[in-house]
């Protein structure tokens, strides 16, 4: 089995709480939350190994943007720095009170294993343990004509904690499945800060009339644990009605992208599919090239596959006010270029809106 879904959630707890408890103090409309499971196990070939889970809760609204152990200044700042020329204040072609933002804090926590959890050695033929804990803040601005918008992500935590190897496989012998014994060669064993900024561009190509068929690009760069440049291609067809630049799934890197959602209206059904394809041109990829920390399994940087594509598909519900529920099946070409881990990452995903 994956990830220690229950038990991580319980490690993270103390962190969503203080968020919880600040977002409602702070503003009076409470923030729309989103839960995310992933898992290998939610696919039909049943891999445990590679990305074999994580788990993400998600608050988005004005209300999250600031508070207890809010990343926002941070991103503020980088913001700043980042700022085009055409974003400046000499150059004004359109009021920027007709363009609008929106705000999300995401806590939550992924795992990386070989394929033999059963070895308690280094295997230095196979992908590394690897496991990632960490909070984010996220940030989507809209332009004035909704079609296009502008995403940016802060993401700070913590690689190879001892804590989440003793969740993983306690939740493996409580599962009665074999228990992942090779975490103490995971990457930065014992416990190594990291992060990541992340810049996406997200561009509306056509929705139809009736609102039942939209296609869309995206363009994105980050820095950090996972540095690359990618572009995707992503369609949504069914009934639907939240708005268009909410779904994000061309910026994922494993688990959702810790960035803005809106509600649907009132009592409106939806039911619709989205599928996409991206290509990642991959610089850096701390969870297989390990970072400052010794890591007993790393690989070289011409050992890394430079080239990344991936490819998902979910279908999305809602028939009751307030709650959504999606599935997603994901999957991306090998990381490595030789080896047991070359091969591609295959895992499914459990989504969870809900709108208070």
């Amino acid at each position: 089995m994956g990830i220690g879904i229950k038990i991580v959630l319980l490690l993270l707890l103390s962190v969503t709480l203080f968020a919880t408890l600040d977002a409602s103090a702070a503003d009076d409309a409470r923030p729309l939350m989103r839960i995310e499971i992933d898992n290998d196990l939610f696919t039909p070939v049943h891999r445990d190994r590679d990305y074999t889970g994580g788990i993400a809760v998600t608050w988005s609204g004005d209300a999250v943007r600031n508070g207890v152990l809010s990343l926002q200044p941070a991103l503020d700042w980088l913001d700043a720095e980042f700022e085009s020329p055409a974003d400046g204040p000499d150059v004004q072609t359109v009021p920027a009170a007709q363009s609008f933002k929106r705000y999300a804090r995401q806590v939550g926590a992924i795992a990386f294993t070989p394929g033999d959890l059963t070895i308690r050695e280094a295997q230095q033929d196979d992908r590394p343990y690897a496991s990632l804990v960490y909070m984010a803040n996220g940030e989507t601005t809209v332009s004035a004509d909704e079609s296009s918008s502008t995403v940016k992500t802060l993401t700070v935590g913590i690689l190879g904690l001892p804590a989440f190897a003793s969740a993983h496989r306690l939740l493996h012998r409580l599962t009665q499945s074999d228990p992942p014994d090779g975490y103490s060669h995971q990457i930065s064993a014992g416990g190594e800060p990291t992060a990541r900024f992340l810049i996406g561009r997200q561009d509306l190509w056509y929705q139809s009339p009736d609102a039942r068929f939209e296609l869309k690009s995206s363009v994105a760069a980050s820095a950090g644990f996972l540095t690359e440049t990618n572009a995707a291609l992503s369609v949504r067809i069914g009934r639907f009605a939240t708005p268009w630049w909410s779904e994000t799934r061309e910026l994922d890197n494993y688990i959702a992208t810790p960035a803005p959602f809106e509600r649907a209206p009132a009592w409106t059904p939806q039911l619709y599919v989205t599928a996409g394809v991206r290509v990642a041109a991959r610089a850096y990829n701390s969870f297989v090239q390990g970072q400052f920390r010794h890591s007993d399994v790393r690989y070289s940087s011409d050992e890394v596959a430079p080239l990344v594509g991936s490819a998902w598909v979910s279908i999305n519900a809602q028939s009751v006010y307030g709650t959504e529920l999606s599935y997603s099946l994901h999957y991306q070409s090998g990381e490595l270029r030789h080896g047991a881990a070359s091969g591609g990452l295959v895992w499914g995903g459990i989504e969870i809106n809900r709108y208070f």
